[in-house]
């Protein structure tokens, strides 16, 4: 178990990043024994939203599953209450990933510093283990195969000095900088599941559905678990979904 004075300090690091950081949505995979399903909501906060209500928007998630040999194949989400479920699981070496390019326009009001008009593009990653990936979405976390280290990308190149956000299942998170290689070492000291979520912006205009945007914002995460370590503190009770 952890001494009482380093988790103190962990818990410190994780309340003063989230007193200063802006709520947001995003989607991520979460897998277990009986089999692989997409959320959307806000992980560290233990929220899903449902359906008919925000899941809805989310009009045309694309699976993928991407072999150990990098042989990938589509994969089918069926949307149910709560979460879309995945037709195929993730197995040793293997990664889940599912992105929506078709979600609605909307008005940023603030959100990441950000106002106006914008085109939400998100996107997840699920990897049954830590050895090393290849990038694959536009924007990508994947594990280096070194222990507690992962690099992000966009378009396939390294982005140095990249922000990610690390949280635990019990709500617990702090924020990350990339070194110049994109390169993050996150401290994982429980059990259970983790997300790294982070954000890129292209200030760009455009139009998508018929809709004008001033810019396009893409949310990525990477989820995982980890089967060893210390027991995870509490795990907040599941949030009401938003109205």
């Amino acid at each position: 178990m952890s001494s009482p004075v380093r988790f103190r300090h962990l818990a410190v690091l994780g309340l003063l990043f989230a007193a200063g950081s802006s709520q947001a949505h995003q989607i991520w995979i979460e897998q277990d024994a009986k089999g692989a399903a997409l959320y959307f909501g806000e992980f560290r906060l233990n929220l899903h939203e449902d359906s008919p209500g925000i899941l809805d928007k989310l009009a045309k998630p694309a699976g993928l599953l991407i072999a150990a040999d990098g042989e990938e194949q589509a994969v089918v989400l069926e949307k149910k209450t709560t979460e879309y479920v995945l037709a195929s699981r993730a197995t040793k070496g293997q990664s889940l990933l599912v992105e929506d390019p078709a979600y609605p326009v909307r008005e940023a009001r603030g959100e990441l510093g950000l106002t106006g008009k914008m085109l939400w593009v998100p996107h997840a990653r699920y990897v049954s283990d830590l050895v090393a990936r290849k990038p694959k979405l536009a924007l990508d976390i994947v594990p280096t195969g070194e222990a507690g280290a992962f690099r992000v990308y966009w378009n396939g190149e390294a982005v140095p000095g990249a922000k990610v956000e690390v949280a635990a299942m019990s709500g617990w998170s702090r924020e990350v900088a990339a070194d110049e290689t994109g390169t993050i070492h996150a401290l994982l000291p429980w059990r259970g599941r983790y997300l790294l979520l982070s954000h890129h912006t292209e200030k760009t205009p455009g139009e998508a559905g018929g809709k004008p945007y001033d810019f396009i914002t893409h949310t990525s995460t990477l989820s995982f678990e980890l089967a060893k370590g210390d027991q995870s503190p509490p795990v907040p009770p599941l949030a009401a979904p938003s109205l």
